[in-house]
């Protein structure tokens, strides 16, 4: 068991001697040498358009409120398509649905879509016509 600690302790204190043949290599080329490679091309795209959907909820001003209402209110009387965006609770992010208001309830300041979707109008945070 001495031995080897002598043998490890001579490693270990040993000089260094750089080779007179070959050249040291210089550091940048020693990190890119350990640098991560490209196997997931695309992924930080992907990442970055999951960041994006993941967002905070986004509270608008009463202007704003206004003319979604009167575009949802446009919809209902012209029976016209259009895209809302909101923020699904449920799942934490913006999403979109394409589709006809029914109704409108200004008590509860809920849409409902034709095919019994409900939305509450503080979750809405885009509305326009297809």
């Amino acid at each position: 068991m001495k031995n080897r600690e002598h043998l490890r302790e001579e490693l270990v204190n040993k000089e260094y001697i750089p080779a007179r043949n070959h050249p040291r290599m210089p550091r940048t080329k020693r990190a890119t040498q350990f640098a991560p490679f490209a196997a997931l091309t695309g992924f930080e795209q992907e990442v970055a358009l999951i960041r994006e959907k993941y967002q905070r909820k986004r509270y608008l001003d009463q202007a704003a409120q206004t003319q979604i209402w009167t575009l949802l209110t446009q919809s209902v009387t012209e029976h016209r398509p259009l895209v809302i965006e909101y923020f699904n609770e449920a799942v934490g992010y913006y999403d979109e649905v394409t589709g006809v208001v029914t109704n409108l309830d200004n008590r509860r300041q809920e849409c409902i879509l034709a095919n019994k979707q409900v939305m509450y109008l503080e979750n809405i945070g885009g509305v326009w016509f297809r």
